[in-house]
């Protein structure tokens, strides 16, 4: 079969949404499919991308490079000679009115829909609209403009509306996210994404109800996060001197900000060692950066960490912090990295911790692990095999 995927994200990226593309793409390859992966042309790609001789990567960018290999550049023709903020709003205005100006901009930017994306989406919509080969389009998001794209080009393109069967793979709501606060142009967008779709994907049954709303229920796939368990490597456990736990991911104010948490550790008297495995993006390090005294000794911070690398590590401690996000709709994607660490994981709430079940893991009871079984389900081989069976249905 030929398969398109698209994403914003791809290995060597940390993010979920890189491993879930990278996954899939190696196990379509593996199984003998043709794969267009196409992407933005970032610069992280270009010399650590996957290879494959049934594999094709499109770039979506604005920078010309030489076609090598199976690697394609699609180019922008975007480049305006004034923003359309210069052309409605020249500066001896906006310096006039900036106080007002302001609060415009930040009144948009909370109800209305932030496309950081949008050259990206408007060109993928374009190069979409002239392809005449493909059984599978599976676009992975979020960003929600790699839907938004995706969609615009299989309306447009009679072949793919016809011929292929079309997934959008959503790994957080977009409309009922509860981080943010939302306006209805937010529902609209994913309304048009569901429409055009034949499918919408999701990691988790908890989220089901946040997409009734735009797709019915048997057009609803329930794919997790796809693992192929014999990638990753694991050391054997023994017991540490002292406490010692680790998280990785990142924290976003207002749903995933631990502050009494990080509180509470500052009042321990006990030695322990807490090991944060995370990146310079997100509200990570400003929120940390509040309890610098605590991280001067007890908190040891690795920035930019390969994923096999953190498994491996992560395998070897007494057990797993997992802050649960203020909203009920989504399930941490770092579950299925600490299932396969094989240690338990401490829930820790955000927005209303208690120390008990955390002081219970402490002194080595683990009775409330809150970890998740890895079962058939997260086999990249069974998920791939549940996309491909959509085609001959």
């Amino acid at each position: 079969m030929n398969i398109i995927i698209i994403s914003y994200k791809f290995y060597p990226e940390p993010s979920p949404r890189a491993f879930r593309t990278y996954e899939l793409v190696k196990e379509f390859c593996r199984q003998g499919h043709e794969v267009k992966l196409i992407l933005p042309n970032k610069s992280i790609y270009q010399d650590n991308l996957y290879k494959h001789e049934l594999l094709k990567t499109v770039y979506i960018g604005n920078k010309i490079q030489s076609k090598k290999g199976k690697k394609e550049v699609y180019r922008t023709n975007y480049n305006r000679s004034a923003t359309l903020k210069q052309k409605i709003l020249p500066a001896f205005f906006r310096d006039r009115f900036r106080g007002k100006y302001s609060k415009f901009i930040n009144w948009k930017r909370d109800y209305f829909p932030p496309l950081f994306h949008k050259e990206f989406a408007k060109v993928l919509g374009k190069y979409l609209e002239t392809e005449k080969k493909a059984d599978i389009v599976l676009s992975i998001g979020l960003p929600i403009e790699v839907h938004l794209g995706t969609a615009k080009g299989i309306l447009f393109n009679r072949e793919l509306r016809k011929n292929a069967v079309t997934i959008a793979d959503y790994g957080d709501p977009y409309f009922y996210y509860e981080g943010r606060k939302i306006f209805f142009l937010y529902f609209l967008l994913d309304y048009f994404v569901a429409k055009i779709f034949n499918y919408i994907s999701i990691p988790t049954e908890k989220a089901i109800q946040s997409y009734l709303s735009f797709k019915k229920r048997k057009k609803i796939l329930i794919i997790p996060q796809a693992v192929n368990l014999k990638g990753f490597e694991i050391q054997r456990y023994s017991k540490n001197s002292i406490p010692t736990f680790g998280y990785a991911g990142v924290l976003y104010k207002e749903v995933r900000e631990p502050r009494d948490f990080l509180a509470y550790l500052m009042k321990l008297k006990i030695d322990f060692k807490f090991v944060f495995y995370t990146i310079k993006k997100y509200d990570t390090l400003s929120i940390l950066n509040d309890f610098k005294e605590l991280l001067e000794e007890k908190i040891i911070l690795k920035l930019n960490f390969d994923r096999k690398d953190i498994i491996r590590e992560i395998s070897q401690m007494d057990f797993l912090i997992n802050f649960e996000n203020t909203t009920s709709n989504q399930v941490p994607s770092k579950l299925i990295d600490y299932a396969i660490a094989k240690r338990p994981v401490c829930p820790i709430s955000t927005s209303d911790f208690k120390p008990r079940v955390f002081n219970e893991f402490l002194e080595g009871d683990y009775t409330n692990d809150s970890g998740i079984e890895l079962d058939d389900s997260y086999d990249v081989k069974n998920i791939v095999n549940r996309i491909i069976d959509l085609k001959k249905a």
